[in-house]
């Protein structure tokens, strides 16, 4: 662990992956939707065929869909592997389902040198005046603010498992939404947000303070 976050020692080959990122978008009638892949290709020198396989899977782990696409020079982003899914089941507070992307950077011979796997859920969220709709439904947030008040430690924790049982807690109250103030939480913390079925409405870290003329008198109070 440690307060800057947890740390491996990876062997690499001559590709790997940097940066996975799956966007979804969900049709207006919410009956299908279609999902892509990008990632960035690390490594030393020109990468020559190189290719990117992506299976997805609902979340019964049925899969879905699947495509490779492939992928230009090392150091370049690989951007494609696209798939239409027809009837998704939705994320949601009330059913936080989610479907992963299974990624391999595969080499000329089909085998694989790199993967990772993201869940992700896929919904749609509209804001329709002062009114949210969650996957064409009328969604009222039932929130609660996190100042980030951890007596035990000297620093939010990097377990999932701390995150899911807060979370699961707070979920079993009603709540679905929570508003953190000034600071964002490890990815450890989202993960178990997204199984749980809570949104979340993070604010970058700040310090609040007094411009340098704070006194009329043009001094100013060391501390700010």
């Amino acid at each position: 662990g440690g307060r800057g976050g947890h740390v491996r020692l990876e062997l690499r080959g001559p590709g790997w992956i940097i940066n996975p990122h799956v966007q979804h978008e969900l049709a207006s009638n919410y009956t299908s939707a279609t999902v892509n892949v990008t990632v960035e290709v690390g490594g030393q020198g020109a990468g020559t065929g190189f290719a990117l396989r992506v299976t997805f899977t609902d979340p019964s782990n049925k899969t879905v869909g699947s495509e490779t696409v492939d992928c230009p020079d090392l150091g370049r982003f690989c951007t494609g592997a696209h798939a239409s899914l027809a009837a998704p089941p939705l994320w949601s507070p009330m059913s936080p389902m989610q479907h992963t992307a299974h990624v391999e950077l595969v080499d000329s011979s089909g085998a694989v040198i790199d993967s990772v796997s993201i869940r992700f859920g896929i919904r749609k969220l509209e804001i329709i005046g002062y009114h949210w709709k969650l996957n064409g439904k009328w969604l009222y947030l039932h929130g609660y603010g996190d100042d980030s008040i951890y007596p035990m430690f000297t620093s939010p924790p990097l377990n999932h498992s701390f995150y899911k049982e807060r979370l699961e807690f707070s979920h079993g109250l009603g709540m679905n939404f929570v508003r953190h103030h000034s600071h964002i939480l490890p990815i450890e913390y989202f993960d178990a947000a997204c199984e749980v079925g809570i949104m979340i409405s993070a604010e970058f870290p700040i310090a609040y303070g007094k411009p340098p003329d704070c006194n009329h008198d043009g001094g100013c109070d060391p501390l700010y």
